[in-house]
């Protein structure tokens, strides 16, 4: 019985133990929290060709991250989009800007960065999120790899999308 009780003592000082370091290891990750507006400027994203404004509104509460997505086409009306990364991988489905096709992703902490990785029919895409050390810019970096379209050569494709937090 004594040994028992011991026994039991010893899983919950160990399981209080890994709880208190897995709130410390968030402390240093960046919490997305805010309203983000695109910068032009600053991004290199192919999509954003057709875009006349994109926001982000981001809402993070480990390890939930909702991103709704204001999206302004060229000529055509407003339209949103929402989004939900979990940042424990325990994976969720995820939509390009264009497009109603969902994918199936993987999202964790790599140190301070923020990544989401997932197949499609013929590429890998991985999606890495970051913030500036003075938290008023996000950028968000997406690397594609593998064969599109069964073609022979495979390109690899990385580009930017960078925001600034207006709010």
């Amino acid at each position: 019985m004594k040994m028992k009780l011991i026994s039991i003592v010893v899983i919950l000082i160990s399981l209080l133990c890994c709880a208190s370091e897995a709130g410390t290891a968030t402390a240093d990750q960046p919490n997305f929290t805010g309203t983000w507006k695109i910068e032009r400027a600053l991004s290199d994203a192919p999509a954003l060709r057709d875009v006349d404004k994109l926001t982000y509104v981001i809402s993070y509460t480990a390890p939930e991250m909702r991103v709704v997505r204001f999206i302004k086409e060229k000529k055509q009306a407003e339209r949103t989009s929402e989004l939900v990364y979990y940042t424990d991988g325990r994976g969720e489905k995820i939509s390009f800007l264009f497009g109603h096709d969902k994918w199936r992703s993987k999202t964790t902490w790599v140190g301070n960065t923020l990544v989401s990785k997932f197949p499609t029919d013929s590429r890998n895409y991985k999606e890495t999120w970051s913030m500036s050390a003075d938290g008023k810019m996000l950028t968000v970096v997406t690397e594609i790899t593998g064969n599109a379209f069964n073609r022979d050569r495979v390109r690899p494709e990385s580009y930017h999308k960078v925001f600034r937090k207006i709010a």
